[in-house]
């Protein structure tokens, strides 16, 4: 299983009643009209093109938990893999790719010998060169049978960028207001090729899911990534928390969930903490 990257290139919520008496509204009252679902949908297209410039040159810490579950019962684990990372998130301007990169430092406890200066490959070659060697080199430490490449936590903002406008389709599943907050569930499906993953064959493999967003800005809070290929079944989920220190949101937790039929599950889980940005002399290639 691949991931096939394509070629590439304020209106909060509020119902309320003000009362002066049982059954009386007063006169006046604001009502907000309910956000259209077109409106929606290009402040989540804007947001995401100006997100390429915030969530790039950025490096977090990864604690990564990985388990492999007997699909007949949960409570039979029969392996696990738990890595420390340094993770590299990148833009790249010239093929418009979103790319999350591992630098491993440790696995089940022991450290990494001789591990790659990613910044420095960062700096001397492309970007998506620079992801698909450690991409690579990192799989080793997948647990499980089912072959994947594509868990990285910021993959589905491809699909929200402006440049696939006529590539996904968008229908509005719900609204809410959370702390004052107007959010939209989305949900989204590709349609046609090229595809955001592909299978091992290159074949073209459609994802669909769900995207809560806030309506005012299109601020991305949760993304619900599905995919079938043969076999197996993939759900990755990227949550998204406001970080002080660099003042946006980023991505803080990431779950991935495979099954193969009745053969295998496993279930993966992610945190990103300390936040911060590095350099790369000459910028992202």
């Amino acid at each position: 299983m691949g991931t096939g990257r394509r070629p590439c290139p304020s209106l909060p919520v509020l119902l309320a009643v003000l009362a002066a008496g049982p059954g009386v509204l007063l006169a006046g009252a604001p009502r907000r009209a309910t956000p259209r679902l077109d409106d929606i949908v290009a402040a989540l297209r804007h947001y995401v093109h100006d997100y390429e410039d915030k969530l790039t040159l950025i490096v977090a810490e990864e604690s990564y938990l990985q388990r492999v579950y007997s699909p007949q019962s949960i409570f039979q684990t029969r392996g696990t893999r738990r890595t420390t990372s340094e993770m590299f998130f990148a833009f790249t301007p010239t093929s418009k790719q979103w790319l999350a990169v591992r630098d491993v430092e440790s696995v089940d406890g022991q450290a990494v010998p001789n591990r790659p200066d990613v910044a420095s490959m960062l700096a001397s070659a492309p970007a998506k060169d620079v992801a698909s060697t450690l991409k690579t080199y990192n799989s080793r430490y997948n647990v499980g049978t089912i072959y994947r490449n594509f868990n990285e936590p910021t993959l589905s903002l491809e699909l929200f960028d402006t440049v696939h406008h006529e590539d996904v389709a968008f229908d509005l599943k719900g609204l809410d207001v959370q702390n004052g907050v107007s959010l939209a569930t989305l949900g989204f499906r590709e349609r046609g090729a090229p595809t955001l993953i592909v299978d091992l064959a290159k074949r073209a493999v459609q994802s669909s899911g769900e995207v809560t967003v806030e309506t005012a800005t299109g601020c991305v809070r949760k993304i619900v990534l599905k995919s079938s290929i043969d076999d197996v079944l993939s759900a990755l989920v990227t949550t998204y928390g406001h970080d002080v220190k660099l003042d946006f949101w980023v991505p803080v937790d990431f779950v991935e969930h495979y099954t193969a039929n009745a053969d295998e599950e496993i279930v993966g889980h992610a945190t990103y903490t300390n936040f911060r940005r590095f350099e790369v002399h000459g910028g992202i290639k």
